[in-house]
């Protein structure tokens, strides 16, 4: 049960790294061709991307939620 944990201790957390790393790295491709709108894209994604890791956290699960 430990190695268990451990390994999907260090699964999440490599999920949660690329996941956060997600609005950087889309940024930077949109950079290229939409300098003015690549820092407010990153904003959206981080926030987003915190949001759903917050509800996983909170409750273990995750369902998007529909804005529009």
């Amino acid at each position: 049960v430990d190695d268990i944990e451990k390994n999907l201790s260090e699964v999440f957390s490599r999920i949660k790294q690329g996941l956060l790393y997600m609005g950087h790295k889309i940024a930077t491709e949109i950079n290229a061709q939409y300098p003015e709108i690549s820092i407010e894209v990153k904003k959206l994604v981080d926030e987003e991307v915190n949001k759903g890791l917050l509800q996983i956290a909170e409750t273990g699960t995750y369902e998007q939620k529909r804005t529009r």
